[in-house]
């Protein structure tokens, strides 16, 4: 008694030292942890959202290229080329993508999106090429400008999907606030600055004037763009002046826009006086578009260098965690080498006494490592006696299992009919007085089944013979008769399948089929004899006045007997007096 209130003190102290040492240790790493995962999901973010920019700037600057195809008179297989490549390139930024957002499960409805996104950019690539095989001097401007208007619904598909990323990432991200808006409003602009020259490419493919309502569209762009630009002044300044890390070039970038305004601005006027422009629409493309390169250029600057800031930061809370980690688990070791140290002499002897005693008591008799030579004098004795206790319970058990066996053998032995394997009268007769006896349901039937001049078989063949025309027949009954049903042999050639919950014209057809199959194939005999044998059978269902088992048996066997009396080789369902 008093070694157990010891080892609850000992096991008690050391569970409270252990207990604090966790939680201060489990705090320390979750703080760390934390940190650490909220960095490496800021970098698949920022990863993710420069893939969806990139693809949305793909999509944008591949109707640079559409569009010199659409209205190239001349040069069609280098115009082709240069669509081809642009088109690789947006493929490639959208299979970026998505990859990323499959790497992280939560986004795959955003993913689903963006195929959608994909599948709309197919079916507007599939205009553009139907256009482009039209001879340029028989392309119609409404064609060109459906061809055109394709690529920006693409544009307006990819918008929703990007909005949700934005917004989810900002909301779980505050700090990679100026970095999201900043590539954000970018692309943005980069986008509406070429929607504003794809206003201008069908009037300069066909040298018509621009009407009023192309005016009022390049109007309503040239707003947009107004205030993007605004935008992108003031979400720019910590990437300028001083910080030669990013590069940007606030004048330079402006001058490039502005000369890309100028030139949509000429081109515009042109176009109200007579439609006669100074440049066609493919050197417009080619001198237009590299003036937005700069605005891709910082952008992707200012996502790739906040990715690095991202990761170095990751790796020092990594390092941070795996230092804390180390630590702790240090501590810990060193803990439990002393508590290990202090209980192994005192308190481990008598748990495992106790651990083996409790499985002797479950019946667990397995074998158990030898007695450690530290234990000694009455602890060693303790062990010695549990060894010749365990020794004592295996005879027993062995002697146990013996007697079950032997007790199964005998019920089965006691149940079954020694030659056929089916149950014998015994167990029939109990089964049936358990259904007749106690129930007055009509669905209880019986059938007797009788092999037709079975003595002449052995007198003819020899009893040998008649044992196997008597295995052969319950196999085949066995394999007709279902599992829910009682068959047994009740003696001599007769057979009996008892069922409680059948009708009678089920019973009938029943017998009917065990009559046919007993009848229809020979039976292989001993030396290559072959015998083909018939049997008779009886039906009886419960009635009101079948009160007992033996009145149901004695009612399938007049049944029986009727159909020996009608000649053999049929059934007879009793009452009715039906002959099958």
């Amino acid at each position: 008694m008093l070694t157990l209130k010891v080892g609850q003190k000992f096991w008690l102290g050391s569970a409270v030292i252990l207990l604090g040492l966790l939680v201060l240790s489990g705090e320390l790493l979750f703080q760390q942890w934390q940190r650490w995962r909220d960095l490496e999901l800021s970098r698949l973010d920022l990863a993710d959202f420069h893939s969806a920019m990139l693809a949305f700037n793909a999509v944008s600057a591949e109707r640079g290229p559409a569009n010199n195809r659409l209205t190239a008179a001349g040069q069609q297989a280098e115009g082709q080329l240069q669509l081809d490549q642009s088109r690789r390139e947006t493929n490639l930024a959208f299979d970026q993508l998505e990859v990323g957002l499959r790497e992280q499960s939560y986004r795959f409805g955003l993913a689903e999106q963006f195929q959608y996104a994909r599948h709309n950019l197919t079916v507007a690539r599939a205009r553009v090429d139907e256009v482009a095989t039209i001879t340029p001097s028989q392309r119609q401007p409404m064609a060109i400008q459906s061809a055109i208007e394709a690529m920006f619904g693409v544009i307006n598909v990819l918008r929703p999907p990007i909005n949700e990323l934005q917004t989810a990432i900002l909301q779980r991200n505050a700090h990679l606030a100026q970095a999201i808006l900043t590539a954000r409003v970018m692309t943005e602009l980069r986008d509406y600055y070429g929607r504003l020259g794809s206003a201008l490419i069908v009037p300069l493919n066909s040298g018509s004037a621009i009407d009023q309502q192309r005016q009022w569209t390049i109007f309503h762009l040239k707003g947009r763009i107004s205030q993007l630009t605004e935008q992108v002044d003031v979400l720019i300044k910590p990437y300028q002046g001083g910080s030669q890390r990013y590069g940007i070039n606030r004048e330079q970038l402006r001058n490039g826009l502005q000369t890309a305004l100028a030139m949509v601005d000429k081109l515009t006027t042109e176009g109200q006086v007579a439609g006669r422009y100074s440049m066609t629409a493919r050197e417009f493309t080619d001198t237009y578009v590299p003036n937005l390169h700069m605005l891709e250029r910082y952008r992707d600057r200012v996502m790739l260098l906040s990715q690095r800031d991202v990761i170095a930061a990751t790796e020092v809370a990594l390092g941070h965690l795996l230092t804390s980690a180390v630590i702790s688990v240090v501590v810990t070791v060193i803990l439990l080498l002393v508590l290990w140290r202090l209980n192994r002499t005192l308190l481990l002897p008598l748990l495992r006494a106790k651990n083996e005693l409790l499985a002797l008591a479950r019946g667990e008799l397995r074998e158990t490592p030898a007695i450690p030579r530290s234990y000694r004098g009455e602890i060693r004795q303790l062990y010695v006696a549990l060894d010749i206790l365990r020794q004592e319970l295996k005879v027993r058990a062995r002697a146990e299992a013996e007697r079950a066996a032997f007790n199964a053998m005998l019920k089965v032995q006691a149940e079954t009919d020694p030659l056929t394997g089916l149950f014998n009268r015994r167990t029939l007769e109990i089964a049936g007085r358990r259904l007749a006896d106690y129930t007055m349901d009509e669905r209880v039937g019986l059938i007797l089944l009788d092999i037709d001049y079975f003595k002449r078989v052995n007198d003819d063949h020899g009893h040998l013979a008649g044992d196997e025309v008597l295995k052969e027949v319950a196999q085949r009954l066995r394999q007709r008769v279902p599992a829910s049903m009682t068959l047994a042999r009740y003696g001599g050639e007769e057979f009996a399948i008892l069922c409680d919950d059948a009708g009678e014209d089920t019973l009938l057809k029943l017998a009917d089929v065990l009559r046919l199959v007993i009848a229809s194939i020979p039976i292989d005999l001993l030396k290559g004899v072959s015998l083909t044998v018939t049997a008779s059978a009886g039906v009886a269902m419960k009635r009101a006045d079948l009160r007992t088992w033996h009145d149901l048996f004695a009612e399938a066997d007049r049944a029986l007997y009727q159909a020996k009396a009608n000649g053999r080789n049929c059934v007879v369902v009793a009452e009715l007096g039906q002959t099958v």
